[in-house]
C-alpha cells in the first residue's frame, strides 16, 4: 500500500447629514434601572479629548440650561468605571464635549448636530480602545435616554439620542456618561494533533537502473484545529531518535503541515507547542509536566529510553501543550527493503499491520 500524496505545506468620513440619514429609523432601547439619574463619586480628571467642529453662544443648545452646567447627571453600577462628557457651549471656544467627571478612555470622534448645527448634538460617534461599553446614559432638555451599546466595527460606536424637551421637540445631548470595562483580551489557543501518515524509501541503483529501495525515514502530518498559528517542536524515538526545538517547523490555523524525520522505525512521537494556561481546559490539552505524570517519566530522557540525541535538552518546559502520535503501527516494523518490481507495495506482513510507503 502506498500514499501518493505529495503534500505541501499549508500553512474619509461621511458628513453629518449623510450619516444621520443612514441612522434614520434606528431607535434607542430603553434599559431598566442599572443607569439612573443622581450623583456619583467619580474620580476627575482627563486630556478632554472630545472634540467639536463649530462654535455658538449659550442660548443655543436647546435644552433650557444656557451656558450653565447640566442640571443631571447619571450614576454606573458597581464594578464599571465612568466617563462623564458636558456638551460645552459659549465660552469662546466653540461647542464640544469635555470630560468633566471620570476617566477619559473615551474619544467622541464626531457628532450630529439637529437640523445640521453642530452646536445642537443628536448623534454621537466615538471609540473605546480597550474598553467595553456597558451601559451609556445621555440627558437633554429634562430627559435622560440610556443605551447599551454594540460597536458599528472594532471598537466605533454609534449613540442616535432619543431626548425630547418638555414641550415634545426633540432635545440636544447636554451631557453623556458612559460606564464601561476593561476589554478581555481574547487567548489564541493552538489545537495540535499529529498522525503517521507513510514512511519514505529511497531509490538504490545499479548500472543506472533501481533495482531496490532501502527504507529512509518517516512522514507525519501536523494539524492545526484552531484559528491560531503557532510554531511546534518535536521528539521522535526509535532506531534514530531525533528532536526537534519550538520555532524549527510552524503550521497555520485551520492547516496542516509535514513533518519528515529520519526516523523510520518509530515507536513513540510527541510534537509540543506554546500556549496560555486558559487554553487547557476549554480545549482539553494536556500539558508535558501531566503527560510525564501519566507515563512516569521524569525527564525527557525517559522518553528516549536514556537515549536522547545530542541536540535535545535534559527536559521539556512542564507548561507546554504535548500531544502523542497515536496511530503507528505497533508489535513490527517497516519493510526494510523493497524490490523494484513490488515497489510502492510493501510486504503483505508490514501492510497488514498499518506501515503505508509515501511513494515519493
Amino acid at each position: 500500500m502506498s500514499n501518493p500524496n505529495e503534500s505541501t505545506d499549508s500553512n474619509g468620513p461621511l458628513d453629518g447629514l449623510n450619516r444621520r440619514s443612514i441612522l434614520q429609523g434606528m431607535g434607542t432601547i430603553g434599559l431598566g434601572s442599572t443607569v439612573s439619574a443622581g450623583t456619583v463619586a467619580a474620580q476627575a480628571g482627563g486630556n478632554g479629548r472630545g472634540r467639536g467642529n463649530g462654535g455658538g453662544n449659550g442660548e443655543r443648545n436647546g435644552n433650557g440650561r444656557g451656558s450653565d452646567r447640566p442640571p443631571e447627571k447619571c450614576a454606573c453600577p458597581d464594578g464599571t468605571l465612568l466617563a462623564k462628557y458636558d456638551f460645552v457651549d459659549g465660552d469662546g471656544d466653540g461647542c464640544r464635549f469635555e470630560l468633566t467627571e471620570g476617566e477619559d478612555v473615551i474619544d467622541i470622534t464626531d457628532w450630529d448636530g439637529k437640523g445640521g448645527d453642530k452646536c445642537e448634538p443628536v448623534t454621537l460617534y466615538y471609540e473605546a480602545d480597550g474598553y467595553r461599553i456597558n451601559e451609556l446614559c445621555a440627558f437633554g432638555g429634562t430627559d435622560t435616554d440610556t443605551d447599551n451599546q454594540e460597536p458599528d466595527g472594532e471598537g466605533v460606536y454609534t449613540f442616535d439620542s432619543n431626548l425630547t424637551t418638555p414641550g415634545g421637540q426633540r432635545a440636544a445631548i447636554s451631557n453623556v456618561t458612559f460606564c464601561v470595562t476593561e476589554s478581555e483580551e481574547e487567548t489564541e489557543c493552538a489545537d495540535l494533533t499529529v498522525e503517521y501518515e507513510c514512511t519514505t524509501y529511497r531509490s538504490e541503483e545499479s548500472a543506472g537502473v533501481i533495482d531496490n529501495w532501502r527504507r529512509q525515514g518517516t512522514r507525519f502530518r501536523v494539524f492545526n484545529d484552531s484559528d491560531a498559528a503557532t510554531d511546534f517542536g518535536w521528539a521522535i524515538t526509535n532506531d534514530v531518535n531525533t528532536f526537534g526545538p519550538i520555532g524549527s517547523r510552524s503550521v497555520d490555523g485551520g492547516a496542516s503541515r509535514i513533518l519528515s524525520s529520519d526516523s523510520s522505525v518509530p515507536r513513540r512521537a510527541i510534537v509540543f507547542w506554546e500556549g496560555s494556561e486558559a487554553c487547557a481546559e476549554p480545549l482539553d490539552l494536556e500539558t508535558w509536566g501531566g503527560f510525564k505524570r501519566r507515563n512516569g517519566f521524569d525527564t525527557l530522557d525517559d522518553f528516549y529510553d536514556g537515549n536522547k540525541p545530542d541536540r535535545a535538552p535534559e527536559d521539556l518546559d512542564d507548561s507546554l501543550y504535548v500531544i502523542e502520535v497515536e496511530n503507528i503501527p505497533n508489535g513490527s516494523k517497516p519493510d526494510e527493503d523493497i524490490s523494484a518490481e513490488q515497489y510502492p507495495d510493501m510486504s503483505e506482513a508490514a501492510e497488514d499491520a498499518g506501515w503505508i510507503t509515501c511513494d515519493t
